[in-house]
């Protein structure tokens, strides 16, 4: 992960009160994780981090899109993305970092704080488990293309047709 070194903050450089920052989460980002889903990706994070003595408050908002392929036909989908969220760092004695819940512990050692793995938590929690075109705008020459490689494909191209026909056993 030698790539999201730009999403290491320096907050002992910070000054208290607000800070604003700004983060592109694009393909190279998901690539550092791993994480294939996502074939492009033009996402912009605006960071307010906001600095106490003891603690510091991050609030995020992000917005723009990102591809992923269509679950239906396979073609690309652009999905939206805009959210918001909050998190709040509280410094402890322990040497291990934390998280309960929106509370994020670190050690009073630390000097810089990474958000790279919290945007990556985030977006991963809104990620659409199904990822489909809306209706009639998925590829029609793919869609009949898989439908010839079922075994009863032929079937259902004539069935989805014709209205179901009830069985007379039941």
């Amino acid at each position: 992960m030698n790539d999201l070194k730009d999403f290491i903050v320096p907050f002992s450089s910070l000054k208290n009160g607000s800070n604003h920052l700004s983060f592109d989460l694009d393909k190279e980002f998901f690539e550092a994780f791993n994480f294939s889903e996502v074939n492009d990706s033009k996402i912009t994070a605006v960071v307010d981090f906001r600095k106490e003595s003891h603690l510091f408050d991050i609030r995020i908002k992000w917005s723009g899109d990102f591809k992923s392929t269509c679950d239906h036909c396979l073609e690309l989908i652009s999905i939206q993305s805009n959210i918001s969220f909050r998190r709040i760092v509280k410094f402890s004695h322990e040497n291990t970092t934390k998280s309960i819940g929106e509370i994020i512990l670190i050690s009073y050692d630390d000097y810089q704080f990474d958000l790279a793995p919290l945007f990556f938590e985030e977006f991963i929690l809104i990620f659409p488990k199904r990822k489909v075109h809306e209706e009639n705008l998925c590829d029609n020459v793919q869609i009949k293309t898989m439908n010839s490689y079922l075994i009863n494909g032929a079937q259902l191209r004539e069935n989805k047709n014709e209205e179901k026909i009830n069985d007379p056993r039941w």
